[in-house]
């Protein structure tokens, strides 16, 4: 939808703390996700169409998600995808 009205999107590799995280499990490994980024008034904004669909939370919570929240449980492969103003360490998650 996003490609026919002529938005910038990007697909971004994460890790997630998805159905099969348990408490205190580190991400390792190559990426098990992934979540979509879209460019509105020159800024990126997060949007996570797969759990937005899952969940019992409200479809919005995944829909131009505040970043600080979102870090919680989706960690990018590149830092710069965290959209946070001081990018925190995997050691932090």
């Amino acid at each position: 939808m996003a490609n026919h009205a002529d938005l910038p999107t990007k697909a971004i590799n994460v890790h997630a703390k998805g159905a099969g995280y348990k408490f205190g499990d580190r991400f390792k490994g190559l990426s098990n996700h992934a979540w979509n980024i879209i460019m509105l008034d020159n800024k990126w904004y997060l949007l996570e169409s797969t759990w937005a669909r899952c969940v019992k939370q409200s479809v919005e919570y995944y829909f131009l998600s505040p970043p600080e929240k979102f870090i919680i449980d989706h960690w990018p492969s590149k830092k710069k995808w965290q959209l946070l103003d001081k990018p925190i360490t995997l050691k932090k998650v």
